[in-house]
């Protein structure tokens, strides 16, 4: 398997996995996973209602460009960088894109250009 085939293996598994738990202070909200056509582009959000609030918020927005795995959004405390890393991609073929340049450099992932 390629490099962009194993790096979409890992991240499908990973946020499929996400998709599927339960929000335990927030049983009316659900996750909605979401994969583009070509496979490259990776969205799980989380919807619904919180009190008389409704909620509509991106979980995780991860995206494979030019090789690398761009995190562009990641409203966790988990850290799915984290949670890549010790799947198989290494951190030098991730970048978090959400993060300033000056702060992407001192993150020990990969800088975007």
């Amino acid at each position: 398997m390629d490099k962009i085939e194993t790096y979409r293996k890992i991240i499908f598994e990973t946020l499929e996995e996400k998709a599927s738990l339960k929000y335990a202070n927030a049983p009316s909200l659900f996750r909605q996973f979401i994969v583009s056509r070509d496979r490259n582009t990776f969205i799980l959000l989380a919807l619904g209602w919180v009190g008389k609030r409704y909620r509509h918020s991106f979980v995780y927005h991860v995206e494979i460009k030019e090789g690398k795995v761009c995190i562009h959004a990641d409203n966790t405390d988990v850290g799915i960088a984290s949670v890549f890393v010790d799947r198989g991609i290494p951190p030098q073929d991730i970048i978090l894109t959400f993060l300033p340049n000056f702060a992407q450099i001192e993150s020990g992932f990969a800088v975007a250009s």
